[in-house]
């Protein structure tokens, strides 16, 4: 019995050992393409984290806005008012003076 295999056995461990390098090559493949994935995932979740506190910023200023807006309007409103009710009392005092 020989210590050294014979060619075609040679063959075979080199085959399986190729398959075995191949399936190695491959799981290497996968964990590179998984520590991507990672890091954009992470990437994502930075941004999504970023865009939320801007909307949230964003809805702030629209209260502000929206109550500026409304503070606006009651002083238009206010002084609309208060102008129909100087023109009323002049017209009601000319009314007075021309038939007095």
């Amino acid at each position: 019995m020989s210590l050294v295999p014979s060619k075609a056995l040679a063959k075979e461990i080199a085959a399986e050992g190729g398959r075995f390098l191949g399936l190695v090559q491959r799981v290497i493949r996968m964990s590179e393409t998984q520590t991507k994935h990672a890091a954009l995932i992470e990437k994502q979740a930075a941004e999504i984290d970023t865009l939320r506190d801007t909307v949230r910023a964003l809805q702030a200023r629209e209260a502000v806005i929206i109550a500026r807006a409304e503070a606006a309007a009651a002083r238009a409103a206010a002084a609309t008012v208060s102008d129909l009710a100087r023109r009323i009392g002049y017209i009601e005092g000319r009314s007075d003076h021309d038939n007095g």
